[in-house]
């Protein structure tokens, strides 16, 4: 394992996902660790002896067990960043606001396909800390990184890393600073210097908030190689990610690879996971569609744009806020039949809509999916498709969806 430095002892701040695969390698390292699971924890004495401080992604800087870290001038670090010092193989990177998961299962797919050891890894589930422990040097690890973990990112060098879009979400975090949040982003890039391994989406490309300097940096994506009607991967927004995945399968697979068969025959078969715009029921003329994954503004405008030929939209909104722009969505506002509005932030949901956009505002959520149901008719298309997070009422966006499509079940 490429461990620069080697120390001996850390703390390890939050005990989430992160922190609890961070303290399994740091036993497969024979490394001692210290864990302090929240700010409600006292303090061990000798809490400025650490060698580092490993810092899971849920703990925001504001709190303070972060601030006490940072008194002691030791060395603090992302889960992430902790993990890459210690990786045996090549890393695939891949972060943005909108697409990673998909992306990152798909790179997957495809490099599979290729006859690659790859796995997923890093904010899709596996934190990295756990994935590298069984890595070989022949794995590829692809892994969907967030903002979050590339605050404490020092030396994160992947093989090749890509930036898919940016918009409106988490500025919570960053003082509501959509350039914060960006420059955060950027920090995937620190350390690749080949421009061909610096991907950017298409929908950047044009996007003022990248200086051309930067642009200039990087490669843009390849085109899908094979006609995207023939794929579950038709709409705008996956076709930018078909073309993500494509370059970064391209930094890892010989040329004569990416014309091949195999590849082609694992782009046709690859189908986008759960939440994401997953027509699960159609009944008496009506659609019934989950994108509960549709967490931000941005996310619900290809969702919305992707649909809205092929029905009449009843759309369920609302959820726990992170700062964002709500009135993003009005560019669909002509778009929508109506709007069922619900959840912690629903009133400044309600208030940043057009006023053409019909709505109804309810506080329960099941009251809320009730209400879309028993007005729907035939033709009309109902959309869980939230654009904000879930923890308001769920413990993800995964149990908001699986409650939806319960729901929904039940009442048609």
């Amino acid at each position: 394992m490429n461990n620069s430095k080697l120390i001996n002892n850390v703390t390890i701040l939050g005990y989430g996902i992160s922190g609890r695969a961070a303290e399994k390698l740091c036993r497969s390292l024979n490394i001692n660790c210290t864990i302090i699971a929240s700010d409600h924890d006292p303090l061990p004495d000798n809490f400025s002896d650490s060698e580092m401080f490993i810092v899971s992604p849920g703990l925001p800087p504001s709190s303070s067990l972060y601030q006490a870290a940072i008194t002691t001038g030791v060395e603090m670090v992302s889960e992430l960043e902790f993990a890459t010092r210690h990786t045996p193989c090549r890393i695939l990177a891949i972060t943005g606001t909108n697409g990673k998961t998909t992306t990152t299962e798909l790179t997957v797919h495809l490099l599979k396909a290729c006859g690659i050891d790859a796995r997923p890894a890093g904010n899709i589930g596996t934190a990295l800390s756990e994935a590298v422990i069984t890595a070989t040097p022949e794995t590829v690890l692809v892994v969907e990184v967030s903002s979050f973990q590339l605050e404490l990112c020092h030396k994160f060098a992947p093989h090749a890393a890509a930036l898919l879009n940016i918009a409106s979400d988490h500025l919570e975090r960053y003082d509501g600073s959509i350039d914060k949040y960006l420059k955060t982003k950027l920090k995937i890039f620190d350390n690749i210097s080949l421009p061909e391994r610096r991907i950017i989406g298409t929908s950047l490309i044009n996007n003022p908030l990248l200086s051309d300097a930067l642009k200039a940096s990087c490669a843009k994506p390849l085109p899908p190689i094979i006609d995207p009607a023939m794929t579950s991967l038709s709409a705008s927004h996956n076709i930018e990610n078909l073309s993500v995945a494509l370059s970064l399968v391209k930094t890892i697979v010989p040329e004569e690879k990416m014309q091949s068969v195999e590849l082609i025959t694992a782009i046709k078969s690859f189908t986008p996971g759960a939440h994401r715009l997953d027509q699960f029921l159609c009944r008496n003329g009506i659609r019934y569609i989950d994108d509960s994954k549709a967490t931000n503004p941005a996310a619900v405008i290809a969702a919305v744009t992707t649909l809205h030929k092929s029905g009449n939209i009843r759309i369920i909104l609302g959820g726990l806020d992170k700062a964002m722009d709500f009135s993003e969505l009005n560019i669909i506002a002509g778009m929508l039949k109506k709007a069922y509005i619900t959840g912690a932030c629903r009133d400044k949901t309600s208030s940043a809509l057009d006023s053409m956009v019909k709505r109804t505002v309810i506080a329960d959520f099941d009251n809320a999916v009730e209400t879309a149901c028993n007005e729907a008719q035939p033709g009309d298309i109902i959309l869980l498709s939230p654009g904000c997070a879930s923890m308001d009422c769920f413990e993800n966006y995964r149990q908001r969806g699986e409650h939806f499509k319960h729901l929904v079940t039940d009442l048609a």
